[in-house]
């Protein structure tokens, strides 16, 4: 075939690469990094409703009521008072709901690694917390 040789010349520096492709390569960098961003805040926003479903389900199972994520706070200062969390459950609730809406609201302009690993870390506290409650 011609584009395997026409690989290989090009590799040995025997074809010189066009502006074209050149500028082709440098778009298509930003592009995918600018989706990776995107993708990152769409992270966060899926790992903020997995600790709203599991506190929605621990508390329709508890308090027989379903919860919007507005009025779960309450619920969590109730289980504070019945001793079933301390409170720090409460304050990471806050956290990752706070998080979100700093992204929503673009106070946060660029969503960092940082931002991701602790709402995973949140996240997965309260699930490994609260299936087994259910």
């Amino acid at each position: 075939g011609f584009l395997k040789p026409t690989q290989r010349m090009l590799n040995l520096g025997l074809i010189m690469p066009s502006e074209e492709s050149i500028e082709l390569k440098k778009r298509s960098s930003i592009l995918r990094f600018e989706r990776i961003k995107e993708d990152m805040k769409s992270m966060i926003f899926e790992l903020r409703y997995c600790v709203t479903d599991i506190l929605q389900a621990f508390i329709m199972k508890k308090y027989q009521q379903i919860p919007d994520p507005k009025s779960i706070p309450p619920f969590l200062e109730k289980m504070i008072e019945e001793k079933i969390i301390t409170k720090d459950f409460l304050d990471d609730y806050l956290e990752i709901n706070d998080l979100w809406k700093k992204i929503e609201h673009k106070e946060i302009k660029e969503v960092e690694a940082s931002h991701l690993q602790r709402a995973l870390e949140i996240t997965k506290k309260f699930i490994e917390y609260f299936i087994n409650k259910i």
